[in-house]
C-alpha cells in the first residue's frame, strides 16, 4: 500500500513516552503511531455505523420501549454483579 508523509504537532512528553514504548517493544515510533491511528479509525467507524443505524431506526420509528430498555439494563447489571461475586 502506498504511503504518504505528513507531520503533526505533539507535546514533548508524549513523544518521549512514545519513544520509550517503541524502544521497549522493539518497534519504531512510526509503527506505534500507525497502530494507534488504525485502532482509532476502527473504533470510530464502528461507533459511527451504530449511530447511523440508530438514526435510521429512529427515522423508521423502530424504537425499543423505555420499559424494555430498563428491564434489559437491570438484567445485565444483575448478571454482572453475580459474575463478579462468583469470581471475587
Amino acid at each position: 500500500m502506498p504511503t504518504n508523509t505528513f507531520s503533526i504537532r505533539m507535546a514533548d512528553e508524549k513523544i518521549n513516552r512514545l519513544d520509550a514504548m517503541a524502544e521497549v517493544m522493539n518497534r519504531t515510533r512510526n509503527h506505534l503511531i500507525n497502530e494507534a491511528v488504525d485502532a482509532y479509525i476502527t473504533e470510530q467507524a464502528w461507533q459511527i455505523a451504530h449511530i447511523q443505524e440508530g438514526l435510521t431506526d429512529l427515522d423508521a420509528r423502530c424504537m425499543t420501549p423505555q420499559e424494555e430498555v430498563e428491564a434489559r439494563t437491570h438484567r445485565i447489571i444483575a448478571e454482572a454483579r453475580a459474575y463478579h461475586s462468583a469470581h471475587a
